[in-house]
């Protein structure tokens, strides 16, 4: 936005939503999807969560340069998104520990626990994946 640095207020904030709003949709819409399918087979969360963050990414990276890690709504998003992808480590966990499975489950489970962690803004958020990691 440094370029419209110069534009009227009003025209930042048209510029800026009209620059955001795909990107956003697209990552809420992966957010509910990652929620619906890990809600309804917790067994395959470790790849929905991976899934969620391979399919996020760019779009997270074009709207923290679009709007910068302090705006609102870009932590708000980051934050979902490793609230998601927490949630998946979690599921997984139990579900395959549940299941007495012999894969290397915790070791999967803590990588989804780093992904979420490297996405999280909030200290809220960061301190809750850190409570939540498997150690």
């Amino acid at each position: 936005m440094e370029l419209f640095s110069n534009c009227t207020g009003t025209t930042q904030k048209y510029l800026s939503k009209k620059f955001t709003e795909e990107p956003v949709h697209k990552i809420e819409t992966q957010i509910e999807q990652c929620t619906k399918k890990r809600t309804n087979n917790k067994g395959n969360a470790y790849k929905f969560g991976t899934d969620l963050y391979t399919n996020i990414k760019s779009e997270l990276t074009l709207l923290k340069s679009i709007v910068g890690n302090t705006n609102l709504q870009y932590k708000m998003l980051a934050d979902n998104i490793a609230k998601e992808i927490l949630q998946c480590s979690i599921d997984y966990f139990n579900e395959s520990q549940e299941q007495e499975k012999s894969n290397n489950y915790l070791e999967e489970a803590m990588k989804l626990a780093k992904l979420a962690e490297s996405v999280a803004v909030n200290d809220a958020t960061k301190n809750r994946v850190k409570e939540k990691s498997i150690r």
